[in-house]
């Protein structure tokens, strides 16, 4: 987003936001009711620490399905 911020590339910058927003919601379905601490949160693109097996693979599931742009090469 930060280089379509500073290439004044507006339209592909609030895509890419667009797209960032949905990621989350949908993220945030899977996990929807955890206590966790938002640290834990932040952890989500490196392991999803901080939550479980399952969870992980849920996530990474839908990241896989969902959003494939998303997921580090």
């Amino acid at each position: 987003m930060l280089a379509a911020a500073q290439a004044r590339d507006f339209p592909r910058m609030l895509e890419l936001q667009r797209g960032f927003h949905d990621l989350l919601a949908d993220l945030f379905q899977v996990l929807a009711g955890k206590t966790k601490i938002d640290g834990a949160y932040n952890k989500l693109w490196l392991r999803l620490g901080g939550f479980s097996e399952a969870q992980y693979q849920a996530c990474r599931r839908l990241l896989e399905r969902e959003y494939p742009d998303w997921l580090p090469q």
